[in-house]
């Protein structure tokens, strides 16, 4: 292949990924900002602000009708501010906008001086009333904090309503995530129709010939959230199972990290193996022989407002 061919490839998989985002859904805030008699105000200049941003300020001017809609914003605290000549300028701030979720955040300006500011600081809504998927968001915090045995997707979907697993070791036991996945399944759909991706773009079992996978293994200590859409699939989804998407952590304009890490074994563990079993003649039950997982992330900036990693 030409070094063009070889170019051309790459960029092919780079862009990839960011055109599954906005299918499967990403982040957003809209709404409609008028005056205080009522009337939509246009060509109104609507910023977004936010640490989790790297450009720092996403912003939109509303339409004729006094709409605006920021779209493929990152998951984060944000900051909204209106601004148009002749009006007082209003910011709202301090709410916490979640992954695959659109925040409504409507606007009433007055007619006012151009020094003056007016702040609101509120919650972002608590429901997406612009879409129509049933979805969960699992932040890094709850990821964390569910007595988990692995870390891995399958391993938290099971804890949302309506998901049931084919057996007792098909989440978090065998040491395979992505068959794990495979083996639970929402509200009578077929375990084999669940997806799972990575911000977006799909990774699933890669044939490695011969007809064996090759699994990928997610560091979950790069995971921001994990996004389960239960129903309601758009057009893009061409399976009726689980949608599960990783969103990575990025990095930030500071150095930071995390490690974690778990152990057991069988002699940590307890059992109901009483006398009277024994004497029935159970010789034992089903314990974990041995089990230790960890996870180590950090991320930090290479060049400051430019480009972050996290790895």
């Amino acid at each position: 292949m030409s070094q063009a061919g070889i170019a051309g490839a790459v960029m092919c998989v780079l862009l990839m990924p960011a055109r599954a985002s906005a299918q499967l859904g990403s982040s957003g805030i809209a709404g409609i900002v008028k005056d205080t008699t009522g009337a939509v105000l246009p060509g109104v200049t609507v910023e977004a602000s936010s640490p989790a941003l790297i450009e720092k300020v996403r912003s939109i001017v509303t339409d004729a009708e006094g709409v605006y809609r920021i779209i493929e914003l990152r998951p984060g605290t944000y900051t909204v501010t209106f601004t148009l000549a002749g009006f007082s300028t209003l910011k709202r701030e301090g709410f916490e906008l979640p992954a695959a979720f659109t925040a409504t955040v409507n606007a009433e300006l007055k007619v006012g001086g151009l020094e003056e500011t007016v702040t609101v600081s509120s919650a972002a809504p608590l429901v997406d009333t612009r879409a129509f998927q049933q979805r969960r968001v699992l932040t890094a915090e709850t990821t964390e904090a569910l007595p988990a045995v692995q870390r891995a997707p399958a391993a938290y979907a099971v804890f949302l309503p309506g998901v049931v697993k084919d057996e007792a070791t098909s989440t978090g036991t065998s040491g395979e995530p992505n068959r794990d996945l495979r083996r639970i399944s929402i509200r009578g759909a077929s375990a084999n129709d669940n997806v799972e991706t990575l911000d977006g773009a799909k990774y699933p079992m890669l044939n490695a010939g011969g007809g064996f996978p090759t699994q990928y293994y997610f560091n979950m200590g790069n995971s921001q959230e994990v996004v389960v859409d239960t129903s309601g699939l758009g057009i893009e989804s061409q399976l009726s199972g689980m949608v599960t998407n990783i969103v990575p952590k990025e990095g930030g304009n500071t150095y930071h990290g995390d490690f974690i890490a778990a152990y057991s074994s069988k002699s940590l563990s307890q059992d109901n193996l009483t006398q009277a079993l024994k004497d029935g003649g159970l010789k034992d039950v089903n314990r974990p022989k041995k089990f230790w997982d960890y996870n180590a992330s950090w991320g930090g900036p290479l060049r400051k407002d430019k480009l972050w990693f996290w790895n």
